[in-house]
């Protein structure tokens, strides 16, 4: 018998085992008497080396009706009645039943990740042994509540994949060693979400001619406001609780994520809670990408890049209450010397700029330019959410903080000539105001409808943006777009990507919305998101040899495990080129041994390595 490897109390055996009385206390399923306890405890799997009460779980011998289930139970919940009125019933019963730990002796099993129709699962075991491995895990399933205790069969194996039949069941893995029971029990079965809508690329018409050739330097940069766990409150009247559980939406999430194979993520609200466990452990995986968070205590942003196109040459994140505090310092002083009356009124403006928000500015090398040390080759990233609440909804707010970031950045790329920078993010602002003409035109007036009854503004009188910038959007499109983001009708989006255009910068196409989300409301239930994603690609007039190109494909195969014949130009095959999200037998373009190797839960990839463009030239 090996060592223990970790030790549990009997407060940490899973619900199925236990059940609580009316005060609180637990105490086994099933028989209650003293001899039943007594029998108990003498069927119980107790290590001869220690006698600790602590270190044994009482098993309770399985009754022959067990394997099976009643034919009123065994019927399976279709989608539509699930999407009608199982949806809320299973999520209510989800969160009222918190899995726990198992005991454990020599071998550790992990929890049960949240189980989604189509998406493979296996459970989490580290051996001691390799030689010790369990001769049979069997999979098992029931309906959930604590009434129902006959679980029913599935099959063995070290996956289980589960079906539509699955849904609203909970899933049980489990095996036998040394007349051991190991189990663990695992939340409802969710339904797949849907594969991503097609988006269609628009192209600048100056560009097509320049872009035609695979020779040139280029990027693709994808900014996001992916809805915080803490913001779902919102939506939970508007549609099905599943879609708003978090395992669902992330893996919606990194669906349309891989669908856009970008070399540059710019995400907002990204949860910190989730970041080791989510975002690094399936974006980072094999050092596709590599990553920084800035943020509160709850969310904040995060930018993402990838290894094999760029280099980290430095960062900086950007408190916006601290640094407006530095930048208002002189001017609040001198107003307030010839304007003494407006000094309570100040104060008030000054209470509303303290909101916990930070920018996040990267400095990138592209791996293209290897031997040249001038800076002016290097891409300036920035993301930012600017704050916007029914409290604290005052325009002027949204604009000094990214007055603060762009001050910030401006010092930052200190030294560099006409620098290439990238702003994205959500700056929850329309086109038609103060903040957009800021951006768009380099400075903005205290005069502006937006902000005549800003004291701060006054002090500054006008705020000029140390950058030349333009919308990618507006610069492809000749206009942003439109979606249903907060009602059924469309207005104009918040988003933005920003870029400082050059005769050697520029943008060459933007990502359409998709038509059948464009009027859908809300966006949560097809994006997992209240937000559109935006991509936009990018090009220098830097040429690329192709000993260059073939070392950064290398690299990026290399480090996303792709074979070959596997992975897929930019923009075509889209529809083809994940899959994934449907019932088993739908998946496409993957190997058998890929699928094993890549795709569970449990083994620590989620759904598979990004398949993306192995040729990086077209879109």
């Amino acid at each position: 018998m090996g060592n223990y490897l970790s030790c549990h109390t009997p407060e940490n055996v899973p619900n199925s085992r236990y059940r609580e009385d009316d005060s609180g206390d637990k105490e086994p399923k099933g028989e209650s008497s003293p001899e039943a306890d007594k029998k108990q405890i003498n069927d119980a799997s107790i290590d001869p080396k220690d006698s600790s009460p602590q270190k044994f779980r009482l098993q309770r011998k399985k009754a022959p009706s067990e394997s099976t289930v009643n034919d009123n139970q065994s019927s399976t919940i279709s989608r539509a009645s699930w999407d009608s009125k199982g949806s809320s019933s299973v999520m209510h019963k989800m969160k009222k039943s918190q899995r726990k730990n198992p005991p454990t002796l020599d071998m550790n099993l992990g929890k049960l990740e949240q189980p989604i129709v189509g998406c493979p699962m296996s459970p989490q075991l580290t051996y001691i042994d390799p030689a010790r491995k369990p001769p049979e895990i069997k999979w098992l399933k029931k309906r959930p509540g604590k009434h129902v205790r006959e679980w029913k069969n599935l099959c063995s194996g070290d996956t289980y994949t589960p079906e539509e039949a699955d849904l609203g069941f909970q899933l049980r893995c489990e095996y036998t060693m040394e007349g051991k029971l190991y189990a663990d029990d695992s939340t409802c079965v969710l339904p797949a979400p849907n594969p991503p809508h097609k988006r269609s690329w628009r192209t600048h018409r100056k560009a097509q001619d320049q872009t035609s050739s695979s020779s040139y330097e280029n990027w693709r940069i994808l900014s996001w406001n992916t809805l915080s766990d803490q913001a779902i409150h919102d939506w939970h009247k508007k549609c099905n609780d599943h879609m708003l559980a978090w395992p669902y939406r992330f893996r919606n999430i990194k669906a349309h994520i891989d669908e856009q194979d970008a070399d540059i993520l710019c995400l907002q609200e990204i949860d910190e809670k989730h970041l080791e466990d989510w975002w690094k452990k399936y974006l980072c995986q094999d050092d596709t990408y590599l990553c920084q968070y800035a943020g509160g205590k709850k969310y904040g942003c995060a930018i993402f890049f990838r290894r094999q196109k760029f280099s980290m040459v430095g960062e900086r994140s950007v408190l916006f209450e601290t640094h407006l505090a530095s930048l208002m310092k002189g001017p609040l002083e001198n107003w307030l010397k010839n304007n003494p009356e407006d000094s309570k009124a100040i104060a008030e403006a000054k209470r509303n700029l303290k909101v916990h928000r930070q920018g996040l500015i990267f400095e990138l090398s592209p791996n293209s330019s290897t031997g040249t040390s001038s800076r002016e080759s290097n891409l300036f990233v920035a993301t930012v959410h600017l704050y916007k609440s029914e409290r604290k909804s005052d325009p002027y707010i949204r604009l000094l903080q990214i007055h603060a970031l762009l001050d910030a950045l401006q010092k930052f790329t200190e030294g560099v000539k006409n620098p290439k920078v990238v702003v994205a993010g959500d700056f929850n602002s329309e086109p038609q105001t103060c903040i957009y003409e800021y951006m768009e035109k380099g400075e903005i007036s205290c005069e502006h409808a937006d902000l005549k009854d800003s004291v701060l503004l006054k002090a500054f009188k006008q705020l000029k943006c140390p950058f030349k910038f333009r919308s990618s959007y507006n610069a492809v499109r000749g206009e942003e777009l439109v979606y249903c983001r907060n009602t059924n009708k469309a207005t104009p989006v918040v988003e933005y990507i920003w870029f400082t255009p050059r005769t050697d910068f520029r943008a060459n196409g933007v990502l359409e919305f998709p038509r059948e989300e464009i009027h859908d409301f809300p966006q949560v239930k097809n994006i997992s998101s209240d937000h559109q994603l935006l991509v936009a690609d990018f090009s220098t007039n830097r040429v690329v040899s192709e000993s260059q190109k073939t070392a950064v494909r290398r690299m990026d195969t290399k480090a996303r495990g792709v074979q070959g014949g596997m992975s897929t130009p930019r923009g075509l095959g889209a529809s083809k080129k994940r899959g994934g999200f449907g019932p088993p037998g739908k998946i496409e373009g993957r190997k058998e041994q890929f699928t094993k190797k890549c795709m569970s839960f449990g083994g620590g990839s989620l759904n598979s390595p990004r398949a993306g463009a192995a040729t990086r030239g077209a879109w």
